[in-house]
């Protein structure tokens, strides 16, 4: 009898001491002493520094181990510059943000608000002016409505305009005044120089960069000018010669 109550006596003991322990590596862990005290910002360029840290709710006062890294990735993707971030917690108390920021390549007219869309058709910044310098501006399009901030049009004749200007021939790009593009279809480019180049969907792009290389420098050898060039079907380009 008195080997079994010893035997609780110490299991009491052990748990009384295990409860102890785990109360007070609570209190260390919640304590002033384990908050963060540097975090660095990898990656920004067009977002501030600033503004990832304030999206990422953690400051000095944040405990180092009171925070989820899932939950402040997420809060710092809502900014619609930001593509992809990681959050690490490294030596000393140091939080590491890396972020990757999207890269805009066109300007998309709806109605009269210019977008400054990336590849995968998220809207960057929006404004009534295009203030956005000289990226290839995209109209024309069946969108009626620009999104928020953030937002992705997955409108099919934006998308298959934008997998074009991926494969396009970057000359062409840079003399782009505009790309016109009411269906897939229909998609049209149009040159600084009046020249109107009819595309249609965005694919065979090495055959349709091709065909229009071809004939712009036949019309430079003999001193042509052309209208419009057709490479919808680049195995059969057309072209009609200026008035």
């Amino acid at each position: 009898m008195e080997a079994r109550a010893n035997r609780r006596l110490n299991l009491f003991i052990a748990i009384l001491l295990f409860a102890i322990a785990a109360e007070g590596l609570y209190v260390f862990l919640q304590s002033s002493f384990l908050n963060v005290r540097t975090i660095e910002v990898a990656g920004s360029s067009k977002v501030k520094k600033e503004r990832i840290i304030k999206l990422s709710g953690i400051n000095r006062k944040t405990g180092f181990f009171r925070f989820s890294n899932t939950t402040v990735e997420k809060r710092i993707k809502s900014e619609s510059w930001i593509d992809g971030v990681k959050v690490d917690k490294t030596w000393l108390l140091n939080v590491r943000i890396s972020v990757t920021e999207r890269t805009p390549v066109a300007v998309l007219l709806i109605g009269s608000t210019y977008c400054l869309i990336d590849k995968q058709g998220v809207v960057l910044e929006a404004g009534k002016q295009n203030t956005f310098g000289s990226l290839p501006l995209i109209v024309d399009t069946p969108v009626r409505a620009p999104p928020k901030k953030g937002g992705r049009i997955r409108d099919r004749s934006v998308t298959n305009t934008l997998d074009c200007l991926k494969g396009l021939d970057k000359r062409i790009i840079d003399e782009a005044d505009r790309l016109s593009a009411p269906s897939i279809d229909g998609l049209t480019i149009n040159l600084r120089s009046g020249l109107i180049i009819l595309y249609g969907k965005a694919e065979l792009t090495d055959q349709k960069n091709y065909a229009i290389d071809v004939i712009l420098e036949e019309a430079r050898k003999e001193g042509k000018q052309w209208k419009y060039i057709d490479v919808r079907v680049p195995s059969n380009p057309a072209a009609m010669p200026a008035a």
